[in-house]
C-alpha cells in the first residue's frame, strides 16, 4: 500500500492583490514530506518561505489569493475544507511552531491553561485528564519542574523555556505535520542546539513530519534529511541536505551558500 504523504503541495500559485493589481508571490511551488520526515525550506527573506507555511494551514492575509495548485495534509485537500473542518484540522493534524517565543504565548493566560485548552478542544479529554497530560508533555520537553511551569505566566519564563512549551503544545495532539517557521531565531546558540535536538527527538518518537523553515544552513543541516531551496517564490533546487550543501547546482543556491559565514565550516567539517 502506498503511504499517503504527510504534506503534498502541487504546483501552488499564489498572488497578493493590491491597488495596482496583483503580484505573484508563489509560483508553481511543489514539495512533499513523508510521515516522520524532517524537511528544510531555505531561502532569503522575501523568497516565499513563510507564505508557503501560512498557506498550508490557510492562515493567509485577505490580500493573498491562491490562483491554482493544491495543498494536501494527510490526504485532506486544504482548499476544499469548510472553515469548521479546517479549524478541527489545525492543532489535530497541522501544528505550528513560530519564530518568536516571547510573543507566541498569550500573555494574559497561564501556561497550563493554554495547553489544557488545546488538549480539550482536539482530544475530548476531561479537564483533569488534560491537566495531567499537559504536565506530562512539559516533562517530555525536558522541563525539570513541570508543575511549576504549568502554573506560571509566560512573562515569568525565559525564551528557551517558552519555546519548549510551544514545542510541547505543537506535539500535544500528535499531529501529522508540524510547520516550524524559524523556531530558533530568537535563541542563543546553546539553547538553539537543545531545542533542535528536542524537536528531532520528538519527531522520531511520534512519527510526525516536520517542515523546518530557516535561513540558517547550520540549523537545517543538524536535523533535516532533505532540503528545498526557494527563490522569488519558486523552488529552484531540492535534494538531500548534504548534497545541496556540498554541491549545489542552481546558481541561486550556490550564491546563497557562498554568502553564509558558516559555509566554509560546514564543508570543512564534512571533509575532515
Amino acid at each position: 500500500m502506498t503511504q499517503v504523504p504527510a504534506l503534498q503541495i502541487e504546483t501552488l500559485v499564489m498572488d497578493v492583490v493590491h491597488s495596482g493589481g496583483a503580484s505573484r508571490i508563489l509560483d508553481q511551488v511543489t514539495l512533499q514530506i513523508a510521515p516522520g520526515e524532517i524537511v528544510g525550506l531555505v531561502g532569503e527573506s522575501g523568497s516565499g518561505k513563510s507564505m508557503t507555511a501560512y498557506a498550508i494551514g490557510r492562515l493567509l492575509p485577505l490580500a493573498c489569493q491562491i490562483v491554482s495548485g493544491s495543498i494536501r495534509v494527510a490526504g485532506h485537500d486544504i482548499a476544499a475544507l469548510t472553515d469548521r473542518s479546517l479549524q478541527a484540522l489545525r492543532g489535530a493534524e497541522i501544528a505550528y511552531i513560530f519564530q518568536e517565543p516571547m510573543t507566541a504565548l498569550a500573555p494574559t493566560r497561564r501556561v497550563g491553561k493554554q495547553l489544557v485548552d488545546v488538549l480539550i478542544r482536539h482530544t475530548g479529554l476531561t479537564h483533569t485528564a488534560a491537566r495531567d497530560r499537559a504536565i506530562a508533555l512539559l516533562a517530555d520537553v525536558h522541563i525539570t519542574d513541570p508543575a511549576r511551569v504549568f502554573a506560571a505566566w509566560p512573562h515569568e519564563l525565559s525564551g528557551g523555556m517558552r519555546q519548549r512549551i510551544l514545542i510541547a503544545m505543537a506535539f500535544s495532539c500528535e499531529p501529522t505535520l508540524i510547520v516550524a517557521d524559524e523556531p530558533t531565531t530568537a535563541l542563543d546558540v546553546t539553547v538553539q542546539a537543545q531545542v533542535l535536538a528536542l524537536l528531532k527527538q520528538l519527531a522520531r518518537q511520534k512519527g510526525t513530519a516536520v517542515l523546518l523553515i530557516s535561513h540558517d544552513m547550520g540549523v537545517i543541516r543538524q536535523i533535516c534529511q532533505r532540503l528545498y531551496v526557494m527563490h522569488r517564490g519558486r523552488i529552484v533546487e531540492q535534494a538531500d541536505t548534504e548534497t545541496v550543501i556540498q554541491a549545489p547546482r542552481h546558481p541561486y543556491a550556490q550564491r546563497l551558500l557562498s554568502c553564509l559565514p558558516e559555509r566554509m565550516a560546514l564543508v570543512t567539517e564534512k571533509r575532515t
